[in-house]
């Protein structure tokens, strides 16, 4: 049985970079880019039955179109994981109040939703590192009602009481979401971390037309004087308000 690296080295160098490329596994080509370097990339990458796929087919047909379908299919990028997600799991939701790449302080949220309640969702694919999921589920418990992790590749994982878990299923070339554990409602978002989310023009509206304050100098004196005035239930349902009507927006520039 031949090694992985041995059916990689028996193909042309054009077809494994075109691989390479087409299944996400090299962004770009560096300029001093060798066949040897694209080898190393893909034997960490592939199994031996996906070289002996690509090798076979690429003999036989000179294409590697199945090959490359099955291994996207089993080793999603992030994107492909989050749009098919949304365009399942999420269909039901307003499409106008789905967001990706929310950033927050230290991280950003895969996908946002700001309806009647908020939800995070932090996709982890085969692709993805995991180490850094727990720190990340903590920070949008400071900011969202319902925080989920969704999960492909990796063991179900340890996660805070209130973080829902979803599971990748694989059947007959369909990806299912399987909800393994609920998200529960999360009552203790940090008003602080919900306010430093919005633009300093939509503090200024919210001192002005829910405090009725004079107007603070710095972006931290009006998120004080609002946290100072306001509970955390009225912060809160202000933060939802502020970005339903920030992604309303946003959708009808796009569509004028």
């Amino acid at each position: 049985m031949p090694a992985k690296q041995e059916l990689l080295q028996a193909l042309p160098f054009e077809a494994l970079l075109s691989f390479a490329l087409d299944a996400c596994l090299l962004r770009r080509v560096p300029p001093d880019c060798g066949k040897s370097d694209v080898v190393r990339r893909l034997n960490r990458s592939l199994t031996w039955e996906q070289c002996n796929r690509l090798f076979s087919e690429y003999v036989g047909t000179e294409c590697y179109d199945q090959t490359l379908f099955d291994f996207q299919f089993s080793f999603p990028t992030a994107n492909d994981l989050r749009h098919v997600f949304k365009q399942t799991v999420l269909q039901g939701m307003n499409g106008d109040l789905i967001v990706d790449e929310v950033p927050l302080r230290n991280t950003r949220v895969d996908v946002a939703v700001f309806d009647g309640f908020t939800y995070a969702f932090e996709l982890k694919g085969p692709r993805d590192d995991f180490g850094r999921a727990r720190r990340q589920l903590r920070s949008y418990l400071h900011v969202f009602e319902y925080v989920s992790i969704v999960i492909d590749g990796h063991k179900v994982p340890r996660v805070p009481d209130k973080v829902g878990i979803i599971e990748v299923r694989r059947r007959s070339h369909r990806w299912e979401f399987e909800t393994v554990k609920n998200a529960i409602q999360n009552d203790k978002t940090d008003p602080a971390d919900q306010l430093s989310i919005l633009t300093k023009g939509e503090l200024l509206d919210l001192v002005r037309n829910s405090c009725g304050l004079k107007t603070p100098s710095s972006r931290e004196s009006i998120i004080r004087s609002l946290i100072i005035t306001l509970s955390r239930a009225q912060i809160n349902k202000l933060f939802k308000a502020v970005m339903r009507t920030r992604l309303v927006k946003a959708k009808s520039r796009l569509a004028s």
